[in-house]
């Protein structure tokens, strides 16, 4: 199984392209992608994942605690877990890529040169990088 950081990366890369020419906030993007993770990820082997990434669900769990008080016990939410764990793993993808707090409530107009830039700044980003890292 890849890496977590190199995961959610062909997640998103493979997702984008879906919301070309479409107008919206990025964090909706992040949002419609979610959703579509919950559909496609239906099938991922909980068990699995957390076993590959199991540093990243340590990581994720402090996360959680640091930014909401309060953390999901992922034993209890199964492949859910994993689900949000990828949210917040495209968030950080997105931030990494330029997109910080306030850019990710601006609205923009995704083109074949917008995905082409977030996929270059997408290819800086190390593979071995910790994005739950709170």
């Amino acid at each position: 199984m890849k890496k977590f950081t190199a995961y959610c990366k062909d997640y998103f890369k493979g997702a984008i392209c879906e919301f070309e020419g479409k107008k919206m906030h990025m964090y909706e993007l992040l949002y419609e992608m979610r959703k579509a993770h919950e559909k496609d990820g239906k099938n991922l082997d909980f068990k699995a994942c957390v076993k590959a990434w199991y540093d990243d669900c340590e990581d994720f769990y402090n996360y959680e605690l640091i930014h909401y008080g309060c953390a999901q016990n992922p034993m209890q939410r199964d492949i859910r877990y994993i689900h949000s764990m990828v949210f917040v793993g495209l968030l950080r993808v997105i931030e990494l890529c330029g997109f910080k707090e306030k850019a990710i409530l601006d609205e923009v107009v995704i083109t074949d040169d917008f995905i082409g830039s977030l996929l270059r700044k997408m290819d800086d980003i190390s593979d071995s990088y910790r994005l739950c890292l709170a």
